[in-house]
């Protein structure tokens, strides 16, 4: 298999050649495709791809893989290039990559996801002084039927569209013909790279995936002259080592019979599933930095995490940043006037920074780039700090580190306060969800405060449910069979990060920040003098935006569009202090929440408290530990005002009371009656962030009652 498609990539780049001093339009494309298809399909080493049968066992899924090869080449040449008369070389690498699946299609989910690909098959970008980087990918479909017949896809159902200017961008749509239910579908996506000067994109083999896989194979061959690393985690298996004949890096590895496959809900991808990290450097980059593990060529297998993460430490003292606006200047002279704690400084150095980014759509610091930002003004003002490093949830930890790129920079005052990069409308200090109970390393040295220091093992502060909050207080009206609803919701910690940021306009969020510390600025002084015209335009533009965002926020939250949205607004923004809520009211009207019943009104109170989880079919079958973002909880306090002359029937009420408690979490609720009032108050509690899965069916019983809820309903009796 190997030297089949290396062949075929010699002669890709020899057809690449060819057509590089011309437009490489869409005929060249069809026939380069035409080419890697013969010979994929030709293909006879991998006798797992003529299996076409699904065992018993897997009726039940959605799909089965009952193969899959995934396979890597990549080399690097010295191209020469002129420039007056100067000759000079760069370095390109020429990247394959072959993903091929064999799956049998079970169900209809199944048949709808494998019947329709969308992709683009060709782009060319010049890059002054390099050359161009030319990319080209293929799809390739054929279908298996029951009787063993195999029809390939004919190359007529691809429809070209076009994705770029002057045919350098081209995409292609299939829509798989005839492929059905009890189907196997050989589909494989190629891509080949042509860049210079640059690196590729890390490269991650996952042995779990979204359905259960009876084979899995990987094969790489990697040029010797480019730095190999790689990690393994959650006991992926290791590559069988080797070199070719001209001296490539060879790493092959098979696991079969993989039963288990993701969850859609609440796992972890970098913490569950089997995964190696492989990222491939070169040891010279035109401007590029280079870290230190990686200037030894060759092959690094599971290197030292420490060595690792001291590439991170130099490359964060490489990027420090030089010089400071006349903005900055000004706040740090200003603030220097001021009796105040280098606390309440930093503080205020933090909200300068956030409320920029947050504010100016043509802004948009990277973590990074913020925490050194940040650190320089704090440097500047010479209130004392350390740095740290750690790893989010979504990447490998601290000590498992494979990638300096990988890595979240924070900083700690001396009070042991520690600042991360921002996460919403939080005030300073607050640990995203994202962070909270990482490894993290804080180097405490003050004449080496990059590489070389001392540096403090230790793990960020977590949080608990009572911290992430989010406490509704709701009042409804009923009119005929409308359902007039006014609700404020008032967020804390975990459950504020994504709104505070998505529902507030720029400028009440700048203004928020003004209004709250003086030295900071209003909306229009964050704009330079050249631009502040453009100031009330986008405000506008913003106002309009927020009006879709309200009734994207009650369609979510009610799981169905209102009749209609009255009125919204921000209550509090939640940046003064840790614990400050995010508070909004948004006014609306429901139909369809109130029927009549002879003379009597019957009310879909359960929705109230808004679309809850409803965990169904194979979905609660659980082989895998439960990963949520953060423990939470939720309060309802409900007010319904009945027509008058109606009340709610004592019996319906009894039937609202509801109390599931063990120790995963909760849902209880609890209904009374007063006159024409009728009151509810329900909470639901995620007690920790990650659970067994021997407690899956405890967290079930709490998400079946929530979700039973949704559906109860109350006699409105005259």
């Amino acid at each position: 298999m190997r030297k089949q498609i290396t062949r075929l990539c010699m002669a890709t780049l020899l057809l690449l050649c060819a057509t590089q001093g011309s437009a490489f339009d869409n005929d060249d494309y069809k026939a380069y495709a035409q080419e890697m298809r013969k010979a994929v399909w030709a293909q006879d080493s991998l006798p797992e791809f003529k299996n076409y049968k699904c065992p018993a066992k897997y009726k039940n899924e959605s799909a089965v893989v009952l193969a899959a090869y995934d396979e890597m080449l990549l080399d690097q040449k010295s191209k020469l290039r002129m420039s007056g008369l100067n000759f000079y070389t760069v370095k390109q690498l020429n990247y394959n990559r072959l993903n091929r699946q064999l799956i049998y299609i079970n169900d209809q989910a199944s048949l709808k996801k494998f019947s329709e690909f969308d992709y683009k098959t060709y782009s060319k970008k010049h890059f002054a002084g390099l050359g161009d980087d030319i990319v080209r990918n293929v799809l390739g479909v054929r279908i298996i039927k029951p009787d063993g017949t195999i029809k390939e896809v004919s190359t007529d159902d691809y429809v070209t569209a076009n994705e770029g200017k002057k045919d350098k961008d081209k995409g292609e749509k299939l829509a798989v013909p005839g492929l059905q239910v009890g189907d196997v579908i050989d589909v494989f996506t190629s891509e080949m790279k042509q860049i210079r000067e640059e690196n590729i994109a890390p490269v991650v083999f996952a042995f779990i995936n979204d359905y259960p896989t009876l084979s899995y194979r990987i094969h790489c061959s990697i040029d010797p002259k480019l730095t190999t690393q790689y990690r393994q985690l959650n006991g992926a298996p290791d590559f069988r080592q080797s070199t070719d004949a001209e001296g490539n890096i060879i790493l092959d590895a098979m696991m079969t019979n993989i039963d288990k496959s993701e969850p859609d809900l609440w796992y972890n991808t970098a913490a569950q599933t089997p995964l190696t990290l492989l990222y491939i450097q070169g040891r010279k980059i035109t401007g590029a930095y280079v870290p230190e593990s990686v200037k030894d060529k060759g092959l690094q297998a599971n290197p030292s995490a420490e060595a690792i993460q001291k590439d991170d430490w130099r490359f964060w003292g490489s990027r420090l940043l030089y010089g400071l606006d006349s903005n900055e200047k000004k706040l740090v002279k200003e603030l220097a006037k001021l009796s105040i704690s280098d606390e309440e400084k930093a503080d205020i150095f933090y909200n300068f920074y956030n409320d920029i980014d947050l504010s100016l759509d043509d802004i948009n610091y990277s973590p990074s780039y913020f925490i050194s930002s940040f650190g320089q003004l704090l440097t500047k003002a010479k209130i004392p700090f350390q740095r740290g490093i750690t790893t989010d949830d979504g990447s490998e930890p601290l000590d498992q580190l494979i990638s300096y790129r990988n890595t979240t920079w924070v900083i700690r005052l001396n009070n042991g306060k520690i600042y991360t990069p921002p996460s919403g409308m939080h005030a300073p200090g607050y640990i995203p969800a994202s962070l909270q109970g990482r490894q993290v390393s804080f180097n405490t040295s003050v004449k080496k405060p990059f590489d070389g220091g001392t540096y403090e093992k230790s793990t960020l502060p977590t949080s608990t449910s009572a911290d992430n909050t989010d406490k509704v207080e709701l009042k409804a009206s009923v009119e005929g069979t409308l359902l007039h609803i006014s609700r404020t919701e008032a967020r804390t910690g975990t459950l504020k990060e994504t709104l505070s940021a998505y529902l507030p306009t720029h400028k009440q969020i700048a203004d928020s920040y003004a209004a709250a510390q003086p030295l900071l600025r209003t909306y229009e002084d964050l704009y330079t003098k050249k631009a502040r015209n453009k100031a009330p335009e986008n405000a506008a533009k913003d106002k309009e935006l927020q009006k879709e965002r309200f009734k994207d926020e009650v369609g979510g939250y009610q799981g169905e569009d209102a009749k209609s949205v009255e009125s919204y607004d921000i209550v509090s923004m939640g940046h003064e202090k840790i614990n400050a809520p995010f508070t909004y009211r948004v006014d609306y009207t429901m139909d369809g929440y109130v029927k009549k019943a002879g003379n009597n009104l019957i009310l879909a109170v359960g929705k109230l408290i808004g679309e809850q989880l409803k965990v169904e079919g194979n979905a609660r079958k659980r082989t895998a530990d439960i990963y949520r973002s953060a423990p939470t909880t939720m309060e309802w306090n409900i007010t319904v005002t009945l027509p008058a002359g109606y009340h709610a029937a004592p019996e319906s009420l009894a039937k609202l009371n509801t109390q599931v408690d063990n120790e995963c979490g909760s849902f209880k609720a609890t209904a009374t009656g007063k006159g024409n009032t009728l009151t509810l108050h329900a909470t639901k509690v995620y007690k920790h962030k990650t659970e067994p899965v021997a407690n899956w069916n405890k967290i079930l019983q709490m998400l079946d009652a929530a979700s039973d809820f949704t559906s109860k309903q109350v006699v409105l009796k005259k």
